[in-house]
């Protein structure tokens, strides 16, 4: 008796605890209202039974109610919930063993998504809140990640000429033809494009979330291959490896593909050239291979805009070199054929407009020498040379020539201009001792004149002598 008022007081109990929750128990009498469900315990086979309302349940005294009434899991449109333990459904039904309790695969999740308000199966349990379905938006994308081997039948990403296709008829032929199931297995990483919505596996872990990048036309995006891919381009990449992407729009880095950063390009201006320095051999954008240590200019002639390249350094920002028609400069290290001439140098005359190219120095500018008719040069050879004496003035061929040694010393007369050959040095500005510019006579050195005089005297000196007329004193001393 005492044990038995003692196991009825224990149910009228839970009874009235469930009463006073739900407001649905009268008694043994419960009453499941329509949306709500039991779990109901049989105390002699130990088997716990759903019971669905609308109903009104009587409990048997061999029976006990260990949870409701609760309202079913109802999921509204566009949302999803996770499952733990969920029950084992065989063509839409839920299978029981031998002792009618639900199966359930234990240890393993399931998400279900909007559907008709359903009970939860004994052992079966909510994982957190229902939640809404992830919409992706344009220009984004979500990275996911295969967290067990599945057959994937969601849409696979293809390319699609939006240009050539209206957007409309593109987005429909992206998923017309993305049916094909793909096989993932434990740690493939994909990206999920949108617009769309995705809806989520548990064989899927959604990662990150990857923003577009949007490029401006002097703008590329500087990318490394964290693993063997073919880039946006359908271009195979090598795990390392590094290229630009240079197609102006909105750009989404595949999952694989590391973003290091933004390189702005640089506006080539009139008068401006940039000096490039290659890190490593490659091929330039124009096609043409560089090696590594070597440096070239870009002028606006190859485009408005230059972006270098991950494997160009830029060096700096070179101006250009104007030289008037008075002006001469010489250059050292010259580049000639695209190869530098150590150790040589250039003279380069007046008017011109030119850049120095890597390796090259210039000594300086220097003005070109204009001689008056009264004033010469004197100049002296440092290496062995043809002098040009005189050309042609049709085509500025030399026609005469002079064959000029080291040491040797002359005199470059005016009126005129003068620009000093690369083997000659100027030692002297002179200008005439003797003008007579009517007859265009101009001395400049006494020298001649004075050995004249001597050969001169030297000739009265020997007449008179020979003569015998007058001693060769008195001679000297008339002269």
């Amino acid at each position: 008796m005492n044990r038995k008022g003692g196991s009825q007081h224990q149910h009228t109990t839970t009874l009235s605890s469930i009463g006073s929750v739900g407001g649905f128990v009268d008694g043994d009498l419960i009453k499941v209202p329509p949306y709500h469900f039991l779990h109901v315990l049989n105390l002699n086979t130990n088997v716990v039974r759903v019971v669905d309302g609308p109903c009104r349940y009587t409990r048997l005294d061999h029976e006990k109610i260990i949870l409701g009434p609760e309202p079913m899991i109802a999921i509204p449109p566009r949302h999803y919930c996770i499952i733990d333990n969920p029950v084992i459904r065989a063509g839409g039904e839920v299978t029981f063993d031998t002792h009618k309790q639900a199966k359930l695969r234990h240890g393993e999740q399931e998400i279900r998504m909007a559907q008709e308000p359903f009970p939860l199966y004994p052992g079966e349990k909510i994982n957190g809140n229902i939640q809404p379905l992830t919409v992706v938006a344009v220009n984004t994308a979500l990275k996911l990640h295969a967290v067990c081997d599945f057959e994937d039948k969601e849409p696979v990403a293809h390319k699609v000429d939006v240009k050539e296709k209206g957007r409309e008829a593109a987005e429909h032929d992206h998923r017309k033809h993305n049916a094909r199931p793909v096989s993932r297995v434990a740690g493939d990483e994909w990206l999920l494009p949108g617009p769309c919505t995705y809806y989520p596996r548990i064989e899927v872990e959604v990662k990150d979330v990857v923003q577009g990048l949007v490029l401006k036309p002097d703008q590329a995006l500087h990318l490394r291959a964290l693993y063997d891919l073919v880039d946006g381009t359908g271009t195979k990449r090598k795990a390392g490896e590094e290229w630009l992407m240079r197609q102006t729009g909105t750009y989404l880095p595949g999952v694989h593909e590391k973003v290091v950063k933004t390189v702005d390009g640089h506006v080539l201006r009139e008068g401006q050239v940039l000096h490039l320095r290659a890190k490593t051999s490659f091929v330039d954008i124009h096609g043409k291979e560089r090696k590594a240590g070597e440096e070239w200019l870009v002028s606006n002639e190859e485009g408005e805009i230059h972006i270098p390249d991950v494997y160009e350094e830029l060096v700096g920002i070179e101006k250009i070199i104007s030289l008037t028609k008075k002006q001469y400069c010489v250059i050292q290290n010259p580049v000639e054929d695209g190869k530098i001439q150590l150790g040589k140098r250039a003279l380069i005359k007046g008017p011109k407009n030119f850049y120095l190219q890597p390796g090259e120095v210039m000594e300086g500018f220097n003005a070109t020498t204009v001689l008056m008719a009264e004033q010469a040069l004197l100049v002296r050879a440092t290496e062995q040379f043809q002098e040009v004496i005189e050309t042609d003035p049709r085509d500025n061929r030399p026609i005469k020539t002079k064959l000029r040694k080291p040491g040797d010393k002359w005199l470059v007369y005016g009126p005129g201009e003068y620009v000093p050959p690369l083997e000659v040095e100027v030692l002297q500005r002179k200008t005439a001792f003797i003008r007579m510019e009517g007859a265009n006579f101009y001395l400049f050195d006494l020298t001649p004149v004075l050995l004249v005089l001597f050969i001169l005297v030297f000739i009265v000196y020997f007449l008179s002598r020979s003569s015998g007329s007058k001693p060769a004193d008195a001679a000297v001393k008339e002269l």
